[in-house]
C-alpha cells in the first residue's frame, strides 16, 4: 500500500474528514506531517518514506548512500537526501538532512530502489559516485 496525504486521499476512496477519521480510529499511521501509511503495512523506513512521498525526485547520498552500499562502519544520524539545486527544500518532521546537488550532474548515478514495505520507491546514488560525492564534499 502507498501512503496517503490529504490532498490524495479522494483517490484512495476517503474523503479528508475520512482520513483523519480513519487515522483517529487506528487504522492508519501518521508517519509525518500530512503522511499516513495503513497500520498493517509491513514495517518500512520513515525516513524513506517521507523523503520520497515529499519529494519524487529525492536520492539518497553521501554517508547514507555509503552505509546502504555497506562502504562505511559510520551509522549516519540522518538521512542524506540530495535534491536538485534551485528546489524548495522540504519542510520535514524526520531526521533527514536535504541536500542541493547541481541541476547538470544531479541526474548522473542514481538508481530507483524500492522502499520495503509500501509500494514506493526512492533513488540512491550508485556506489561509485557515492564515493566520488564523499571526496569531493569532505569539509
Amino acid at each position: 500500500m502507498s501512503t496517503l496525504r490529504p490532498g490524495t486521499a479522494e483517490q484512495a476512496g476517503l474523503s479528508r474528514s475520512g482520513l483523519y477519521r480513519t487515522a483517529r480510529e487506528g487504522r492508519l499511521e501518521r508517519i509525518a506531517r500530512g503522511i499516513y501509511l495503513s497500520t498493517d503495512a509491513a514495517a518500512a523506513d520513515w525516513d524513506w518514506i517521507e523523503a520520497a512521498t515529499r519529494r519524487p525526485d529525492a536520492t539518497i547520498c553521501l554517508a547514507s548512500a555509503l552505509a546502504h552500499h555497506e562502504l562505511t562502519d559510520a551509522i549516519p544520524a540522518a538521512l542524506d537526501v540530495a535534491i536538485p539545486r534551485g528546489s524548495r527544500t522540504p519542510t520535514s518532521t524526520g531526521a533527514i538532512a536535504w541536500h542541493q546537488f547541481d541541476r547538470s550532474t544531479f541526474e548522473i548515478g542514481p538508481e530507483a530502489i524500492p522502499i520495503p514495505g509500501p509500494d514506493q520507491t526512492i533513488g540512491i546514488y550508485s556506489p561509485e559516485w557515492s564515493i566520488t560525492d564523499a571526496f569531493r564534499l569532505r569539509g
